[in-house]
């Protein structure tokens, strides 16, 4: 069921991790990461910080409604797109560092769910109006990546030899 809020994005996302958990999918790993940035930009839009905060939370919500029905898709066993495919396929069969199974994650959501998502809120050229938004978006990640990377070198140690 398509979610009409980021705190029921977050909840769906709850739902995954606690699957993935159960039945230790590698998967769930992306979702544990992507909930910890809906999280800061959800607090980010209460703050007021971006320039129209009411279209970055149906951003976000349309956004993730991407990836939640990819995961669906994908666990019912019908098809998803391919990037998502691939991605779900590597994080089941292949066993790689994780950082390697966010990275499919973050290819198959920003590689294609974010342009189709920013054009569906902000349709034609309209899409020029997030651009400072987008940029705002891009500092809360940043903000987030030294955070990120102590939680993988908490449970990988050697990983931070490599990334």
């Amino acid at each position: 069921m398509p979610a009409n809020s980021i705190s029921e994005v977050i909840d769906q996302l709850n739902q995954i991790i606690i699957l993935a958990r159960q039945n230790s999918d590698r998967a769930g790993y992306f979702a544990a990461l992507y909930k910890k940035v809906t999280m800061a930009v959800s607090d980010r839009i209460k703050e007021n910080y971006f320039d129209d905060n009411e279209r970055m939370e149906k951003l976000d919500v349309v956004f993730a409604n991407r990836y939640l029905d990819a995961w669906e898709q994908y666990k019912s066993g019908k098809p998803c797109s391919t990037s998502w495919q691939l991605a779900f396929d590597a994080a089941s069969s292949w066993k790689p560092m994780v950082i390697d199974h966010l990275v499919a994650g973050m290819n198959a959501h920003i590689g294609l769910d974010l342009g189709i998502a920013a054009a569906t809120v902000s349709p034609g050229a309209k899409i020029n109006d997030v651009h400072d938004d987008f940029n705002k978006i891009n500092a809360v990640l940043n903000a987030m990546v030294n955070d990120v990377k102590s939680d993988l070198y908490a449970m990988w140690p050697l990983s931070k030899f490599i990334t």
